[in-house]
């Protein structure tokens, strides 16, 4: 019913023609499940005007140099910074808020109905803009960056974001046991195993207690609590 309703409000769109999220919306309060179609709305919204915020979750702080950022596979803004991180070699742990236990509890707790977010020191950048998140990293760096909430008050479902502190980018890990698994994505198939005495290299990315590294193989993700430096 509700795609028959779509479909035929889409054909009738006018010239200038409202945005899919704004159809759904006005759409949603004419059909049966209106409500459950509004609330999956509001948690599928890809933030398009970037904003900066003083944190005040208690998520922790942010270790390092690194960003924590909170995305969902569709998103294409989240898509955009996850590039534009990577192209300037940014370490960051990424959580998708609708595939990972942690990134569904954070986005609770930082009261967010949208992605990409990221957690940069003491800021919480809504969105992504190249200026604006180079202002909030160039701050961040410079040393302006206390966070708001202590380490100690993290969750231990945060623990596994601990792990880019302990293991630097371009740190030589090797396997704590032989048979290690290196997966194509976090939790993903595997794609090779290590031996005890097989030596990778962490490329500075974590996600969900995933390190990912390059070894004599190729490129996978391995779990940071079976490797060491």
């Amino acid at each position: 019913m509700l795609f028959a309703v779509l479909a035929v409000t889409a054909v009738s769109m006018p010239a200038r023609a409202q945005s899919l999220t704004d159809l759904f919306k006005s759409v949603a309060g004419r059909v049966k499940g209106g409500d459950q179609v509004q609330s999956l709305i509001q948690q599928l919204t890809s933030i398009s005007t970037p904003s900066v915020a003083k944190r005040e979750d208690t998520l922790g702080a942010v270790s390092g140099e690194q960003v924590i950022f909170y995305s969902t596979s569709w998103c294409p803004i989240c898509k955009q910074a996850r590039e534009y991180m990577r192209s300037k070699e940014i370490p960051f742990a990424e959580y998708d808020v609708e595939k990972s236990d942690k990134g569904k509890a954070d986005m609770e707790k930082l009261n967010a109905r949208g992605v990409p977010i990221m957690l940069i020191g003491d800021q919480k950048l809504m969105g992504f803009q190249p200026a604006q998140f180079d202002a909030a990293y160039a701050k961040f760096r410079a040393g302006d960056h206390h966070a708001t909430a202590d380490a100690s008050a993290a969750s231990p479902s945060s623990s596994a974001s601990s792990a880019n502190a302990e293991f630097e980018r371009g740190a030589v890990l090797t396997a704590k046991i032989s048979g290690v698994k290196v997966y194509d994505q976090p939790a993903g198939s595997p794609a090779f195993s290590l031996s005890k005495s097989d030596e990778v290299v962490f490329l500075g990315e974590e996600r969900d207690g995933f390190l990912k590294v390059q070894g004599p193989s190729g490129t996978g993700w391995v779990q940071a609590l079976m490797v060491r430096k």
